[in-house]
Order: C-alpha cells, then sequence, then structure tokens
C-alpha cells in the first residue's frame, strides 16, 4: 500500500468515531464505514495519489475517488464541498474536501470505501479505527477480501443483486473471511521473514531479544548502507549493532538490527 523509501505516506481522513461498520446494513450491503463528524470539518487524502473522480454521484452525494499505488482506491462520500478536480495529483494528508451530509445520508458523516480494481473490500483490514493509524503498509489481496457477504448463499436469496453481490457472485462457495484471519496470516509471514517489512513499530515485539531493540528484514541484494540512510543511522554504527555482518551487500532474509 504504501513504500516508505519512495516517500509514500499515510493519513487518517478524519479522527472521529465510526458510526457504521462495513458489511450487510438495513437489508442491503453497505460497502465502506462511515465516520460521524460535523458539517464542515476537514477530510484528508489517505494516501498519495491521483483524483479520478471529484462530483455530485448519486447517493454517495458530493464524492472524490482517489487512485493510488498499486491500483488501490479510496472513496469519500457525502461530503458538503469538494477541493480538488479529476487528474489533480493529491499527497496523503492534503485536504480534499469538507464533510457533509449530501446524497443518500441520514446525517452528517463520511463514507469512506477501499477499492481494489474497482471491488470494495473492508477498510478496517487495513485501518486501525481506535488508533487512527495504518495496520501494516504491506498487504496482498486476494478474491477472498471483495464482497459484503457473510456467505455465498445469502447472496443467492437476494431477488435484486447489487453490484456487490455480483462480485461474491464470482465465488460460488468462497466464505467470507474476517480480517482478523488474514491479517494474521500476514503477521506470520513478515515475522518469518517471508514478507519484508520496514515498518518498525509491527516488528519491535516479535524481533526483539532484548529489550529496546529492534530490527528488519533485508530484501535480496541490499546494502547495509542503504539501510543506514532509510533509518538515518551512522554506517559504523549500524556495523557495530551487527557484527556478523562481513560483506556490503546482503543476503535475501538477512535479519539486521536498527536499535
Amino acid at each position: 500500500m504504501i513504500n516508505p523509501d519512495k516517500g509514500q505516506n499515510f493519513c487518517f481522513p478524519i479522527k472521529k468515531q465510526k458510526s457504521s461498520s462495513y458489511g450487510w446494513r438495513w437489508g442491503r450491503p453497505h460497502s465502506g464505514i462511515d465516520i460521524a463528524l460535523n458539517v464542515g470539518d476537514p477530510i484528508h487524502a489517505a494516501f498519495d495519489g491521483v483524483v479520478r473522480l471529484a462530483k455530485y454521484n448519486g447517493g454517495y452525494g458530493n464524492c472524490i475517488v482517489i487512485r493510488h499505488h498499486n491500483n488501490l482506491e479510496t472513496l469519500y462520500g457525502h461530503l458538503s464541498k469538494i477541493n480538488v478536480k479529476v487528474g489533480q495529483e493529491v499527497k496523503a494528508g492534503d485536504v480534499i474536501g469538507l464533510g457533509g451530509n449530501t446524497g443518500r445520508s441520514t446525517g452528517p458523516h463520511l463514507h469512506f470505501e477501499c477499492r481494489l480494481m474497482y471491488a470494495c473490500f473492508d477498510p478496517e483490514w487495513i485501518f486501525d479505527l481506535e488508533t487512527y493509524s495504518i495496520k501494516t503498509s504491506f498487504l496482498r489481496i486476494d478474491k477472498t477480501y471483495f464482497g459484503v457477504e457473510s456467505s455465498q448463499q445469502k447472496a443467492n436469496k437476494k431477488a435484486h443483486k447489487t453490484k456487490l453481490s455480483k462480485v461474491d457472485k464470482c465465488f460460488e462457495n468462497k466464505p467470507y473471511i474476517s480480517p482478523s484471519t488474514i491479517i494474521a496470516k500476514e503477521r506470520k509471514k513478515i515475522k518469518s521473514g517471508e514478507i519484508p517489512q520496514y515498518d518498525v513499530k509491527a516488528l519491535t515485539k516479535d524481533t526483539s531479544t532484548k529489550a529496546g531493540q529492534q530490527f528488519i528484514v533485508a530484501n535480496k541484494g541490499e546494502k547495509l548502507k542503504d539501510i543506514a540512510k532509510r533509518f538515518k543511522i551512522p554506517l559504523e554504527s549500524l556495523k557495530k549493532m551487527n557484527p556478523n555482518i562481513k560483506t556490503p551487500t546482503l543476503k535475501e532474509k538477512t535479519k539486521i538490527r536498527i536499535k
């Protein structure tokens, strides 16, 4: 989702209480999460990207869709004001609009969606709504992430097929997988080094051998000086913390102490 090495960042759209979850609601799929707010509250871009849509869009009201790296898209609905234009590049944290109550809405709130290849998935797989942070900077997505059905059978009972139901229709007998299950698997792979990860906070508890020590896992062909530059550590200090590293070019999955 983000690569800090390329200057890519993250910002929570608005740090306020969630009022509605992703999933079935009032007999139909709710393809995002709702965050309660006051009309006029600033709404921020979650990641760097390019504005793909910025207009009044039916039930979404005033709506913005931003396409980010790796084809991830985020949608911001029910805005009172749109501050960006289609084709405009934005950075994480830029104020793209103001919170509102436009479109099909029961009160002021932000309707926030995450999409990949035009299909929606639960934003809480990647966002922590209690700490307003991102759970992981790396996430592999497969077809089990999409749709809001608890099972294929529930979708088949619907007389009227929504676009989200059609997404599930592609995955006959493929049950919904809870976010906790998928995230647990991803974190296990990160801990084992199968997935390289530079989110130091996420790795601290799992890879520290002594209190206060922190480690990362190197990519294949990476150099020690590159890691020193990334984490703003003097190269000589990094060498002293890793006396077993004898060559400047590291092997894949080499564990490097950075603190």
